[in-house]
């Protein structure tokens, strides 16, 4: 098992089970018990292939945290994400791992556009791409 820094990462069992956790300093803040540690590393792999980094969360200064959806029953199941690592006062820091930001072209204010979603087949689908227009 890898933590976020691609080092080997460190293994302890207590009364509640056995985990794996970052040994480095500074620490990533990777933790996951033994029994996720298979969807944990298939969700680092993929996340490696995006050659993105972890991010930072803005309002605590701190790396976020990676996580993995566990739920069997959600469409999600496996996927990996980053949310803020602040216990106390979470932030609204939230993105799918293994998901790009969409470049966004600027508008004649020279401000970033806003994305949507084009929902159903239209004018809009053929020219954005099939799935985003720029408002």
């Amino acid at each position: 098992m890898e933590c976020l820094h691609g080092k080997a990462a460190s293994n302890s069992t207590t009364d509640k089970g056995s985990f794996w956790f970052c040994g480095q300093k500074p620490s990533c803040g990777f933790l996951c018990t033994e029994e996720d540690g298979y969807l944990f590393q298939t969700a680092l792999t993929a996340w490696r292939a995006t050659g993105l980094t972890q991010p930072i969360c803005e309002s605590h200064r701190k790396p976020a945290k990676f996580r993995v959806v566990k739920d069997m029953l959600k469409k999600s199941y496996g996927r990996p994400y980053f949310t803020c690592a602040s216990r106390e006062n979470p932030c609204s820091l939230w993105m799918w791992v293994d998901e790009k930001e969409i470049e966004k072209p600027n508008c004649y204010h020279n401000e970033p556009c806003a994305v949507k979603r084009v929902k159903k087949q239209g004018p809009n689908t053929d020219t954005f791409g099939g799935s985003h227009a720029y408002a």
